[in-house]
């Protein structure tokens, strides 16, 4: 969807870069695909508490364990880049740091945003990816030519870190509950134990 938006604001060259990059990042989605995967269907028709407590644990975690691997790309990036796709790529390790950054924040915002499809709310989701959507056009307008490649991957994270808040703030304007934590705690990592000491 987004490397739609900056096909004719790139030049080819640079639109390959981005399209690179991006699919590099996107494969830090794993983590946060696999808990939706699985959280979805737990939290449905479950009391609004138990989604909150679940859903929090799931984004901060998913948040954990991706927020880590963005840190480990962020690191070997140009290694990464070169081995598997080449020399010619390396122009491309500036915007990938900043799109694993954006996929390690959107990961958890779209976590949290099931708390709302297991609670009967997908409204506020749809109105999250379009109002994503929208602010991201004027973004990447603004930022791609005062910045080119890196613009439009600044433009992704802003519209990201957006729909970070937008989604916190309906917890309380919406479901009338506090915002889930997103910074992981001795709970989280129990429970991660155990679920691991079972599996």
């Amino acid at each position: 969807m987004y490397k739609r938006q900056v096909v004719g604001l790139l030049i080819p060259k640079e639109l390959g870069l981005y399209a690179v990059a991006l699919s590099v990042s996107r494969m830090l989605g794993v983590f946060q695909g696999s808990i939706v995967t699985v959280l979805l269907p737990k939290v449905s028709a479950c009391p609004v508490e138990q989604v909150i407590t679940v859903t929090g644990r799931a984004a901060r975690l998913s948040g954990a364990l991706t927020g880590l691997a963005a840190i480990v790309v962020i690191l070997v990036c140009p290694l990464l880049l070169q081995v598997i796709y080449g020399a010619e790529f390396l122009e491309a390790a500036s915007v990938l740091r900043i799109l694993v950054i954006e996929a390690a924040v959107g990961s958890t915002a779209w976590v949290l945003a099931q708390a709302f499809m297991g609670l009967g709310r997908p409204g506020v989701v749809t109105v999250l990816q379009g109002v994503g959507l929208a602010l991201n056009v004027p973004l990447l307008i603004f930022l791609i030519p005062r910045f080119g490649i890196n613009g439009a991957g600044l433009a992704l994270l802003g519209t990201t870190l957006f729909r970070m808040g937008f989604v916190l703030v309906c917890f309380p304007f919406i479901l009338k509950v506090p915002s889930p934590g997103l910074l992981i705690n001795k709970e989280d990592v129990q429970f991660l134990r155990q679920k691991l000491r079972k599996s």
